[in-house]
C-alpha cells in the first residue's frame, strides 16, 4: 500500500491500481461462488413448496374419498356433469369453496374478454354443474388455485388467454395404461391407476375406492407433476420442447414410437418433422386425459404423445418438472416422493394393450409397477 504526503505534513492511505483490481477480482470470485449456492437454495425451497402442494392435493383426494366413499373420477361425464375433471371435484377440499359454489350454480359469470376477469360480464342461464370446461368465457375456469402451481415452473402463472385458461401443474395417475377419451365409458375402465371415468349416476356410477388398490397404497402412484406451456396466441403452435409440447399423430400403443421422435442430437427437443401441440397445463377443469392425466410408462421428463390432433384421443402424458434430475409424485397413501429420470422403465416397445385394463404385471419396469394398482407388484419408489 502506498502512503502519499498531502498538504502540511498530513498523510493519507490509498490503494494502488493493482491492489484495487485484485480486490475487485476477489469480490467477483466470491459472487461467482455464492450465486449457485443461492440459486440452489431457492430451488430447494421451490421444490419443497411443490412437495407441499402435492401433499395437500393428495390429502384433498382422500378427504373427498372419506366424504363420498370413492376417489374423485378423473372425468365426470354424465347427465349431471359435463366432462369435468378430478380437480374440479376436490375444490371444496382445497379451500376453494367459492369457486365450487359458482360452478355448482351453473358458472353464470361470463367474460367478454378471454382471461380478463375485470372485463364486462353478463349473466347466463346455465343448468347447475353444466358449465362446459372448453368454454373460454366461463369466468370460473380462470380461477387461480394456489396449490395447482409448482413454483419451479416459469409458465405456471402465465397470463391466461382464450386457449390457455385454468393453469395447473398436477395430474391424476392412469398408471401404465395409455387410454383415450373420457367419452368412452369402457375405455375409462382400462385405467391402471386409482382414477376412473364416471359415466353413471347413483347406483350406476363407475368409480373406484381405496379397496381396489390391491398392490397397496404405499406402492401405487396417485398424482404427479407436469410442466405447462407458455401462453400463445393460438391453439396450434408447433413446439419442439419435449417437456412442454405434445407429439401428435403417433400411436401411444407402442411407447417406443413416441420416443422415436426425440432428437438424438438434442434430447430435450423433438425432431424437426414432429407435429406438436402446446396444450400442457391448461384447462384444469377439463377431464380429457390430455389435460388431466399422467402415466407411468416413459421415463420422467421424457415425451408426451397423442394419437391424433384431437384432445379426445389416446395419450401418454409423462411427468416433467424443472427440478434437477426427476419429478415429484404423490403415492396413494399421501406420501410424496421424488422419482429420478433414470428409474427403470422396462421395455418401451411393449404393446400397451397387453396391460391396460388387466390385472397383470407391468411391462414398464419399476415405474410401470408403481403406476398399476392391481398388477401384483410391491415395488416402491427408489
Amino acid at each position: 500500500m502506498k502512503r502519499t504526503l498531502i498538504g502540511r505534513g498530513r498523510n493519507r492511505d490509498g490503494f494502488t491500481l493493482v491492489e484495487l483490481l485484485v480486490v475487485i477480482a476477489i469480490i467477483g470470485i466470491l459472487i461467482g461462488l455464492l450465486l449457485p449456492a443461492v440459486q440452489a437454495a431457492r430451488e430447494a425451497a421451490r421444490r419443497m413448496q411443490c412437495t407441499n402442494n402435492l401433499k395437500q392435493l393428495a390429502l384433498s383426494v382422500h378427504n373427498f374419498h372419506d366424504a363420498n366413499n370413492y376417489f374423485p373420477p378423473i372425468c365426470q361425464n354424465n347427465s349431471k356433469f359435463s366432462r369435468i375433471s378430478w380437480a374440479v371435484m376436490i375444490l371444496p377440499y382445497v379451500e376453494q369453496m367459492s369457486v365450487w359454489n359458482e360452478y355448482a350454480s351453473g358458472g353464470k359469470i361470463f367474460l367478454s374478454t378471454p382471461g380478463n376477469p375485470k372485463s364486462a360480464r353478463t349473466d347466463a342461464n346455465c343448468d347447475p354443474y353444466k358449465a362446459n370446461p372448453w368454454e373460454w368465457n366461463v369466468a370460473i375456469w380462470y380461477a387461480d388455485v394456489p396449490c395447482f402451481h409448482c413454483p419451479s415452473d416459469g409458465y405456471s402463472r402465465d397470463q391466461p388467454a382464450q386457449w390457455f385458461p385454468g393453469r395447473i401443474n398436477y395430474r391424476a395417475s392412469l398408471g401404465d395404461a395409455s387410454i383415450a377419451s373420457c367419452y368412452f365409458g369402457p375405455d375409462g375402465k382400462k385405467s391402471r391407476g386409482p382414477f376412473e371415468v364416471n359415466n353413471g349416476v347413483g347406483k350406476t356410477q363407475t368409480v373406484r375406492d381405496v379397496s381396489m388398490v390391491i398392490d397397496g397404497t404405499s406402492n401405487s402412484v396417485l398424482l404427479g407433476e407436469l410442466l405447462t406451456h407458455a401462453t400463445t396466441g393460438g391453439a396450434d403452435e408447433i413446439t419442439r420442447d419435449i417437456h412442454t409440447g405434445i407429439l401428435t399423430g403417433k400411436n401411444p400403443q407402442w411407447p417406443s414410437t413416441c420416443i422415436g421422435y426425440q432428437d438424438p442430437d438434442d434430447p430435450n427437443s423433438f425432431i424437426a418433422s414432429a407435429v406438436t401441440r402446446p396444450w400442457l397445463g391448461r384447462r384444469w377443469p377439463d377431464g380429457m386425459y390430455v389435460y388431466s392425466s399422467m402415466n407411468t410408462i416413459l421415463p420422467p421428463n421424457s415425451v408426451n404423445c397423442l394419437y391424433s390432433t384431437s384432445d379426445a384421443e389416446r395419450t401418454i402424458m409423462t411427468p416433467s418438472s424443472r427440478h434437477s434430475g426427476g419429478v415429484n409424485i404423490a403415492m396413494a397413501d399421501g406420501a410424496v416422493k421424488f422419482v429420478s429420470d433414470t428409474i427403470d422403465c422396462g421395455d418401451s416397445s411393449a404393446n400397451n394393450d397387453d396391460y391396460r385394463g388387466k390385472r397383470t404385471r407391468s411391462g414398464y419396469g419399476v415405474w410401470g409397477a408403481m403406476g398399476s394398482i392391481n398388477g401384483g407388484e410391491t415395488v416402491t419408489a427408489p
